[in-house]
């Protein structure tokens, strides 16, 4: 009779590691699929930083090239 009680409780422990281990299983792939969407939302921001980055850098280039145009211009026209 004990042996037949300690089957069980084994049989039980079985099944309930079986159950926890689908749970874990069916929570992995869920979070994949967030991890997913969360990593392409990570890239699209980077990606709209980098391109309001290089607006400013192109603004300032363009700005810096105007000032020196404007400064050469004052000097060229002061020396002569």
């Amino acid at each position: 009779m004990q042996r037949d009680d300690e089957l069980i409780i084994i049989e039980k422990r079985n099944f309930f590691s079986l159950f926890c281990l689908d749970l874990e299983a069916q929570l992995v792939h869920i979070n994949l699929a967030q991890l997913t969407e969360i990593y392409e939302h990570l890239v699209s921001t980077q990606v709209k930083g980098h391109v309001e980055v290089s607006k400013i850098r192109k603004m300032r280039i363009v700005r810096f090239h105007c000032v020196c145009v404007c400064v050469c211009v004052v000097v060229s026209c002061s020396l002569g």
